[in-house]
């Protein structure tokens, strides 16, 4: 009896100490699948099998989704910083060059009440929607190449959502 419960012991800590027999890993597509993937990406449309009467949610990816996609994240990013910086290279000069316009006549010393309460609420209003359109929109085209390595991801993608829900109105609970 003790011989048995001694081999069963011997068994299960060499079965313990045996390596695990290892996953498989899978593995990388050759160079003639890649190929393959790449053409197929490369052709007009790629569709897809459905059960549903219509056939226009079979289509899977289209190429006028790839060109969006090349012109935001290329040529709109490209064109979009040369306004954004010329435009602040602009202000620059012009602050520069003319500096503070000064009143012909010297200040009075007296205020007068040019906007009541509510032309100034309104003004502020308006003021604070285009701060939040043009930060959120800001991040939303330039986020990803200059936000993203500064903040992190997790701080990124909090800031993008409520950025995106702020320029778009569609805060949901």
């Amino acid at each position: 009896m003790k011989l048995r419960i001694l081999a069963l012991l011997a068994a299960l800590l060499m079965g313990a100490a045996a390596p695990a027999i290892a996953q498989t890993a899978p593995r990388a597509p050759s160079m003639a699948e890649e190929m393959e993937v790449q053409a197929l990406l490369r052709g007009s449309q790629i569709q897809g099998r459905i059960t549903i009467p219509d056939d226009r949610a079979a289509t899977l990816i289209q190429p006028v989704g790839r060109e969006w996609r090349d012109f935001h994240n290329y040529t709109l990013a490209w064109v979009g910083g040369v306004a954004v910086l010329g435009m602040l290279a602009i202000l620059t000069v012009f602050r520069l060059t003319k500096g503070r316009i000064p009143i012909e006549g010297g200040r009075s010393g007296r205020t007068l009440l040019r906007f009541n309460v509510l032309e100034r609420g309104n003004h502020w209003m308006v003021a604070s929607t285009f701060i939040i359109l043009a930060l959120s929109g800001l991040n939303l085209t330039f986020g990803r190449h200059i936000l993203l390595p500064i903040v992190g991801p997790e701080a990124f993608t909090a800031i993008s959502q409520w950025g995106k829900y702020a320029h778009m109105g569609q805060i949901r609970a």
